[in-house]
């Protein structure tokens, strides 16, 4: 069974017992910069463009290791809050993450 399959099949198993309400697909880091970016970029979307702007700035700062910069750090999650519904749906607010009560940002400093 194929990766792509296998992910298919157990998104399929977890919504029929009721752990998803939507699928959620995960793809190497790689693929992100070097095919779904380019891909996205060549064919513009006509919705959320703004949104997929901001992730590729994102990805792209990430990959570049700018998040173990404190200042950084803090811009990427500025960024990040600021996409899909200024980030109403996230768990924790955002200044939880800001003033350092995060794991991440311990690391990170």
């Amino acid at each position: 069974m194929s990766s792509r399959s296998s992910s298919v099949a157990a998104a399929s198993a977890a919504r029929a017992h009721g752990a998803l309400s939507r699928s959620t697909w995960c793809t190497a880091p790689f693929k992100l910069l070097e095919r779904i970016i380019p891909f996205f970029e060549e064919h513009e979307l006509r919705i959320k463009r703004d949104d997929f702007e901001i992730f590729a700035d994102i990805v792209r700062s990430i990959r570049s290791r700018a998040h173990h910069r404190p200042e950084e750090f803090n811009r990427i999650v500025t960024l990040a809050y600021s996409m899909n519904a200024r980030g109403k749906q996230r768990k924790r607010p955002i200044k939880d993450i800001l003033l350092g009560s995060s794991e991440t940002v311990r690391e990170a400093r």
